[in-house]
């Protein structure tokens, strides 16, 4: 198949093809619709490029199996030439190494928000299953609006929950109740994006997170180990 190169357009979500939307309805069964709202969380912001192209590759790379579409999804959303380039094969015809990811996994403490940022307001978005739009709920929320609108969702499908002051500086919940799925923390700092080492054991960890992002108080990148 020809992979077409998109460029995303500013403030426009790309949606998974209808082309590839058959190849995993034929690949996935059951799982097409899962796999095309993970595919979708690349897409959906201004810095996204290539979406169309970088889908296809997730696809092909991922080989049928749904949590390396999820992991591949996270790569793409760190830099998505990562994806593109475990396609190229070289000059005797091998493909290169597929590494779970290029970067350091090792633990990591994020920078705090730029001090230009510390007066910003911080936006609560919220994405749900089957959505191409993220909602604005709050503006700066306390800690018992964070754990209301949490609390609020059914998280029986993949599920964001977003503390946001730009598209370069945000921290987001994220995940199902699923055992399948299960509950992850990622965040951005000036672009450069981190992910839990471990996932959130419960909603209230993901409460605290982002309420901790809201206060500025810096508990965010120390109660939890990053990479």
């Amino acid at each position: 198949m020809t992979i077409p190169t998109l460029i995303l357009k500013k403030g426009v979500p790309m949606p998974v093809s209808d082309e590839l939307k058959a190849q995993i309805h034929t690949q996935y069964g059951d799982q097409s619709d899962k796999v095309v709202q993970i595919l979708e969380y690349y897409g959906k912001e201004d810095m996204h490029q290539e979406v169309e192209r970088v889908h296809a590759a997730i696809l092909e790379l991922a080989s049928g199996d749904i949590n390396r579409v999820k992991e591949l999804v996270l790569e793409a959303r760190r830099d998505y030439r990562n994806i593109l380039y475990w396609l190229t094969f070289d000059s005797d015809g091998n493909p290169p190494p597929l590494p779970d990811f290029t970067r350091d996994q090792s633990p990591k403490i994020p920078p705090d928000i730029p001090d230009r940022l510390q007066s910003h307001d911080i936006l609560l978005k919220i994405l749900l299953p089957a959505t191409s739009e993220p909602q604005i709920v709050a503006t700066n929320p306390s800690r018992e609006e964070i754990r209301k609108h949490v609390y609020a969702l059914k998280w029986n499908d993949i599920t964001f929950v977003t503390a946001e002051i730009d598209q370069d500086n945000w921290l987001d919940g994220s995940g199902s109740l699923n055992p399948e799925d299960g509950l992850s923390g990622m965040c951005s700092i000036e672009g450069v994006q981190y992910v839990t080492e471990q996932a959130p054991e419960s909603l209230d960890e993901i409460v605290e997170l982002l309420h901790s992002f809201v206060l500025r108080n810096g508990a965010w990148r120390t109660d939890m180990v990053w990479t």
